[in-house]
């Protein structure tokens, strides 16, 4: 009580996940109706909660392992004899944050201790790839679902309201009072600016496909300790430091325009398309108190595409503008660009032009900013070949679980099957409504987590919006493109927002 009313200690992890896990049950489970999907739902969502938690702690006990072997690997460098300091010397490597090699670590720390940790972390990447499995099979059989009720939640719209705003509050107050992993990020969208990045092509590549300047923006992750190596580095990389901290500014700025992009869409997809804005402000309340929302709600990596994704299924009805969202979105993160064959498809009787002309045009737009951040032509190729993904998949120098011990060359065969069942989306199901679109385009962005080479599993932002408006949508068999437009076009405006296209 010393601080109050200014102290502010965030919540640990676990202790969150209870907390929100009770909350949501008492919001939203229905206890007359037990045997619904909608308390089915719930229990998957929960059950994401785990693999999280297993792989969160696993990388921060690691991080400290790491930290522990730096420290007396120092040690023993400076306590040493002169002829065994020359030979240890050798074994540690400079690299901005005097990192150690493993011949160094193996010196100091027993490495049972950090394969325990990264087993954690395995076991937590499986826990996720199962519950990811899951909800395929669930999105899978969503569009079988002819006769589903509105299922309101148990709260009233005030309070719906009231919760959405305090957890909005405490979401940006974790934010603000964060600090970004690392700074390596910045320091090469720094060279970008300055177009002196001219080894752009074997630098980018390590991040995956993408759009360049947003993988190099630091990630603000919550509940994680700052490394203290930062403060101990010399005079002129603290100058580098203080001179990229406009970066973190706009990492921040990202993270939290994104959460309420995503909580805005929530909200209007409810209101307009579902017909009740108490189950629009519910979905973005449950959208706010999941742990994952907590964990990573500083990552613009992992929000920005959701929040894309949510706006173009609440544009639908303007297919121009879902085009011009849906080509920003394979941009940013190259995936939604296999969500093409399924829009187009749902298009197909009626504005599959417009929408196919906002996709290109969006498409060609981030392609022309790369000429800002380009010193030369072959710069611009390599980050034109990392924007759209035109390189062979990488079976080296990945993260996640495939940093993991565990098969890299599995990735390729989930690869195979992936591009199959996008191209699939473009015959069946045949008829495609707007719950078929949000259905389908969530199991493909659930389906990326098995081969996505940097973190597969944790971007759940992706497709967790999507998820949100699958479990608590209503019957939308009267939500198609040719329906929807043609009263559009008889009656501008009536239903949904009129934008010229």
């Amino acid at each position: 009580m010393v601080n109050f009313p200014f102290g502010y200690q965030p919540i640990e992890p676990s202790t969150w996940a209870y907390l929100s896990s009770l909350l949501m049950l008492a919001l939203f489970f229905k206890f007359n109706r037990f045997w619904s999907f909608r308390n089915f739902d719930l229990l998957l969502l929960i059950l994401m909660a785990p693999g999280l938690l297993m792989v969160h702690y696993g990388i921060a006990q690691q991080h400290e392992l790491e930290d522990d072997e730096r420290a007396a690997a120092v040690s023993l460098l400076e306590n040493s004899p002169p002829a065994l300091a020359k030979w240890s010397g050798a074994l540690l490597q400079e690299t901005g944050n005097e990192a150690v090699s493993e011949e160094a670590a193996d010196l100091v720390a027993p490495r049972r201790e950090l394969t325990r940790f990264q087993r954690l972390q395995r076991w937590g990447y499986i826990w996720l790839f199962g519950t990811g499995l899951l909800w395929l099979v669930r999105l899978f059989y969503d569009p079988l679902l002819l006769r589903k009720p509105m299922l309101l939640p148990n709260l009233t719209v005030g309070g719906l309201v009231f919760l959405t705003c305090s957890l909005l509050i405490f979401l940006f107050a974790n934010v603000l009072t964060s600090e970004p992993e690392n700074l390596s990020g910045p320091r090469g969208a720094v060279r970008l600016f300055q177009r002196t990045a001219t080894e752009a092509g074997a630098d980018l590549r390590e991040y995956g496909p993408g759009y360049p300047l947003l993988h190099l923006i630091p990630s603000i992750r919550m509940f994680v300790e700052p490394d203290p190596a930062i403060d101990d580095q010399p005079d002129q990389l603290l100058e580098s430091r203080q001179a990229q901290t406009g970066f973190v500014d706009v990492a921040r700025l990202m993270a939290i325009l994104s959460q309420i992009a995503i909580v805005a869409g929530l909200i209007f997809v409810g209101t307009r398309h579902f017909g009740s804005f108490q189950m629009g402000v519910g979905m973005a309340a449950i959208f706010l108190m999941l742990p994952y929302t907590a964990m990573f709600g500083g990552d613009s990596m992992h929000l920005l595409p959701g929040a894309l994704l949510i706006w173009a299924v609440a544009l639908y009805p303007t297919p121009f503008w879902a085009g011009i969202l849906i080509g920003t979105a394979a941009g940013v993160c190259y995936y939604p660009l296999f969500l093409l064959p399924l829009w187009i498809s749902f298009y197909w009787e009626r504005g599959r032009v417009r929408f196919t002309l906002g996709a290109v045009i969006s498409i060609l737009l981030v392609v022309s900013s790369l000429v800002f951040t380009s010193a030369d032509f072959a710069g611009f190729l390599a980050q034109l070949k990392s924007i759209f993904g035109f390189m062979i998949p990488r079976q080296e120098g990945l993260g996640g679980i495939w940093a993991l011990n565990w098969e890299s060359w599995f990735r390729l065969p989930l690869l195979v099957g992936f591009i199959v069942l996008c191209i699939s989306y473009a015959f069946w199901p045949v008829k495609k409504d707007l719950a078929t679109l949000i259905s389908c385009t969530a199991a493909a962005m659930v389906a990326v987590q098995y081969w996505h080479g940097d973190g597969g599993g944790l971007y759940v932002a992706w497709y967790l919006p999507l998820l949100l408006l699958v479990i608590f949508r209503p019957n939308l068999d009267d939500k198609t493109a040719v329906l929807v437009l043609k009263d559009r076009r008889r009656n501008p405006g009536a239903d949904d927002l009129d934008f010229a296209a």
